[in-house]
């Protein structure tokens, strides 16, 4: 891989010469000059200068796609890079696209960059595939990643198969669930262990930790989970 401290060095231009065409930048990030000697060529180290674009895609976009890849590599054993490759040439045809997206520094707009994470997001999912990180407030749209974690049984903190559906309002100590109509509620998937905390920590300071909020689900997701309810009475 390459070094970061030579290859992908932050900065800002605070000062530029017209008449003799120089720049003046001061560094965010510290360089590895030692290395960098060895680049030379001719006895000039030339570089790439990229004017970052705000309406481009983020650095912490691009980071959480490759993050993305890594687990994609930990689950499937292909390479990062392969994988990488793979899923942006499935992304631009899916979307139609004229050419493949980049990750690069100003690769792609920062939208594109939010529904490319949302189709990876959307294809690990379906695909069983578990990822680690869940910065899904990148991706295009987080109810819907919650609403297809969901219809999985995956728990939304830390991805466990096989979770419960937890009310984020209280139903009830002893009241008969089949006669209640769940579509008036919201919901959470989770683990045991994390519906345990939900109900330890209290549902509020639960969704700040995690920054993440409740979905409701329509009847048909319901009956799919198998929650049975009252649904009679709007569904005449």
């Amino acid at each position: 891989m390459a070094d970061k401290k030579i290859y992908d060095i932050r900065g800002e231009i605070i000062k530029y010469d017209e008449s003799e065409q120089t720049v003046t930048i001061k560094l965010f990030d510290e360089v590895d000059w030692e290395k960098a000697q060895e680049l030379l060529v001719d006895n000039r180290l030339y570089v790439y200068v990229d004017i970052l674009n705000k309406l481009n895609i983020t650095d912490a976009q691009r980071k959480y796609f490759w993050a993305l890849m890594g687990s994609y590599e930990d689950y499937t054993g292909y390479p990062k890079r392969t994988s990488g490759d793979k899923m942006l040439i499935e992304f631009m045809l899916e979307n139609g696209l004229e050419e493949i997206p980049s990750t690069s520094r100003n690769g792609m707009t920062k939208e594109l960059a939010r529904e490319l994470l949302q189709f990876v997001l959307e294809h690990m999912i379906e695909e069983g595939i578990p990822f680690y990180e869940r910065q899904f407030y990148l991706a295009k749209d987080e109810s819907e990643l919650f609403y297809a974690l969901t219809m999985k049984r995956i728990c939304w903190v830390c991805g466990k198969e096989h979770a419960q559906l937890a009310h984020y309002e209280a139903v009830g100590m002893g009241r008969d669930r089949t006669k209640v109509d769940h579509r008036k509620h919201r919901f959470f998937m989770l683990c045991e262990d994390h519906h345990t905390e939900q109900h330890s920590l209290g549902v509020t300071e639960f969704c700040n930790k995690y920054h993440f909020q409740p979905i409701k689900l329509d009847e048909k997701s319901l009956r799919e989970l198998n929650i049975q309810g009252n649904y009679e009475e709007q569904s005449k």
